[in-house]
């Protein structure tokens, strides 16, 4: 039995199917890309709001089970018009709602935090690049690997006294470059 589109569009994402996400991209970012064409944006702009849409409806479903009241499509284009319109500092969220079904302002009003975690990590996977590589190995090995503290000194060639120090020294320039970008202010803390 085939599954609804909605749920389909939700377990390819939670899944990583590469021909949903695909599917995802050619039927759906055209009508978002259109939208923000119309409000002052790029093609570019659009390729990164639904990259950004699709990543917080990613982690919605990793986070919760997700139910969808209206279309997919809807619920995609609400969540990109909403980063849009965040992007550029608007105080509400009054885009005259071309929904047609209210609760879906509910739900998208739920992900705001899967938003901002967004955001939030989008910032921080921009500092992290501009860090030094060793820092950048250091903290990877020690934050993505089940190596201890002494293993990645040692994969490191480094001495453990060494090594705790030098990442102490790379989280704090990481917080800093974060704190100094002027998104930092504008993201939520929960």
């Amino acid at each position: 039995m085939p599954l609804h589109p909605n749920a389909y569009y939700l377990d390819g994402i939670r899944h990583h199917r590469p021909e949903v996400i695909r599917g995802i991209f050619s039927e759906f970012l055209p009508m978002v890309a259109a939208f923000i064409r119309q409000n002052s944006g790029t093609d570019e702009d659009a390729r990164d709001i639904f990259m950004d849409a699709l990543e917080a409806i990613y982690r919605k479903l990793r986070d919760d089970d997700l139910e969808l009241t209206a279309s997919f499509s809807t619920y995609l284009f609400e969540i990109c018009k909403r980063l849009w319109y965040k992007r550029f500092r608007r105080k509400k969220f009054e885009s005259g709602v071309t929904t047609d079904d209210a609760e879906v302002l509910t739900i998208v009003q739920e992900l705001d935090q899967s938003l901002e975690e967004t955001e939030r990590m989008k910032l921080m996977r921009e500092k992290f690049a501009q860090l030094q590589e060793d820092c950048q190995k250091l903290m990877n090995l020690s934050w993505h690997t089940d190596k201890n503290m002494e293993e990645v000194a040692e994969s490191m060639g480094m001495t453990y006294g060494y090594a705790r120090k030098r990442k102490h020294i790379c989280q704090e320039r990481l917080i800093a470059l974060v704190k100094a970008d002027p998104r930092y202010l504008e993201l939520k803390t929960y």
